[in-house]
């Protein structure tokens, strides 16, 4: 019975054994795979690093040309309203100009019959200068 004592006792050692070579086994694949998921965290780190960078950069360039738009915009303003200040003097020109002509226009109405008589007297007195000179 000894003997079986010392069989069932390297048997379990045997186990032991191999039960602990198994889980150094595993041990090791954890490792490995540990090792391959910080490495591709660093990459993902660095690209997103990378990325932030670029996003910076763009960020501030868009930045820029916000600015630069608003300052053009800001001077396209006032030439704007120079413009509608041109047509609000070229439309009271234009009033003015409708009011002499009215103007002009109801006066040679109304004195019609006088610039008759004065243009009748110019021709009279060209003709008879003429006639002068002769």
């Amino acid at each position: 019975m000894e003997s079986l004592l010392y069989i069932a006792g390297i048997i379990a050692l045997a186990a032991i054994v191999f039960l602990v070579v198994f889980v150094i086994i595993t041990i090791r694949s954890a490792k490995q795979t540990m090792d391959q998921v910080s490495g591709t965290l660093g990459n993902l780190e660095q690209q997103v690093s990378g990325i932030t960078t670029e996003a910076n950069e763009l960020l501030e360039k868009t930045n820029q040309l916000t600015n630069d738009m608003q300052s053009k915009s800001a001077k396209l303003d006032g030439l704007f309203e120079g413009a509608q200040q041109f047509g609000q003097t070229a439309s009271h020109l234009n009033q003015s100009f409708d009011q002499v002509a009215a103007q002009v226009t109801q006066s040679a109405s109304e004195n019609k019959e006088q610039i008759n008589q004065a243009v009748t007297w110019g021709t009279a007195a060209i003709d008879l200068i003429k006639k002068i000179k002769k």
